[in-house]
């Protein structure tokens, strides 16, 4: 499976650890040659970052893309230099290649295994799940490439499922970037 996506016209929902809210439009980011004065800013809280929902047709496949947008003030930051994707493949997907309902339940272990190795632990960020195409693949931007033992922490809640995962530098944050600004700019 190719990871790469072209993000054509998605229709976009903001939504929150609380429920559902307007999309708002992200800050311009700082200029990285201005010194700033003003504190840090906080870390990411994944309970209570909201999230961008879209649906819509990703490589020619029907897709649903989840976008942590309360991440978008760390995109580009230099913490977290490579994105690991975690592949699980659906066991009998529709048609059209999305999940059964009870094939998209059974993942919900894995992306609570995923956010405990890799948010709890402070050692990455859950920033994206796309949901399409046989398969659901969570983004992660992570503090480092070895993530071998986290890898295997989530295959243990995987319940025999095949899990495949990707790692490579991404210290931009292109994917992210590319998947927020398709949910945004519908």
């Amino acid at each position: 499976m190719d990871f790469r996506l072209a993000l054509p016209g998605f229709a976009c929902l903001a939504i929150s650890a609380f429920g559902c809210s307007p999309s708002a439009p992200a800050a311009a980011p700082a200029d990285p040659t201005t010194p700033t004065t003003t504190k840090p800013e906080p870390a990411p809280d994944f309970a209570n970052d909201p999230w961008a929902l879209a649906e819509g047709d990703l490589d020619g496949h029907h897709s649903i893309v989840r976008v942590r947008i309360g991440l978008e003030r760390f995109a580009r930051d230099r913490a977290y230099p490579t994105r690991l994707e975690i592949a699980a493949d659906f066991i009998r997907p529709f048609d059209d290649g999305m999940p059964q309902p009870d094939d998209a339940r059974a993942l919900g272990p894995i992306e609570d295994e995923i956010v405990q190795q890799f948010d709890v632990q402070h050692e990455g960020l859950l920033a994206a799940v796309v949901t399409g195409n046989v398969a659901r693949t969570f983004i992660v931007m992570s503090k480092r490439a070895n993530v071998g033992a986290m890898f295997a922490a989530v295959k243990a809640h995987a319940a025999g499922r095949a899990l495949r995962f990707h790692v490579e530098p991404d210290p931009s944050w292109e994917r992210f970037r590319a998947l927020d600004s398709a949910v945004h700019h519908r």
